[in-house]
């Protein structure tokens, strides 16, 4: 029998950059795991989420919260790139930055499939 470990235990946190210089924590958030407000609440869902932080403003220990995606949604994605706030023009995740996230999402939805 082949031992694949889950892929929160391989990837939890990755930092990207995008074009502009704007760096984010990108968190996998998995079934058990804390998150929201002062990380009170949680995650119940089997669907794994994952969420973008922007490390300029320390408001959590990852950054400031910027927005969340499940990750079935973001490996399904045609686009080049993700706008994480359209009041922000630099919450944007672009170029090799999206790469990597989308690259992380495709790996989590395909192991959750059974495919991996």
């Amino acid at each position: 029998m082949k031992y694949f470990p889950s892929v929160s235990s391989i990837i939890n946190i990755i930092q990207v950059t995008n074009n502009q210089g704007v760096s984010f924590n990108v968190r996998v958030l998995n079934k058990g795991d804390k998150y929201g407000l002062e990380f009170k609440l949680t995650h119940n869902d089997t669907e794994p989420v994952i969420e973008f932080y922007d490390t300029e403003y320390a408001h959590t220990e990852f950054g400031q919260f910027a927005s969340s995606y499940y990750a079935e949604t973001l490996a399904e994605s045609k686009n080049d790139g993700l706008m994480l706030y359209g009041g922000s023009s630099k919450w944007v995740i672009d170029g090799n930055a999206w790469q990597q996230v989308l690259g992380i999402a495709r790996l989590i939805t395909t192991q959750k499939k059974g495919k991996f």
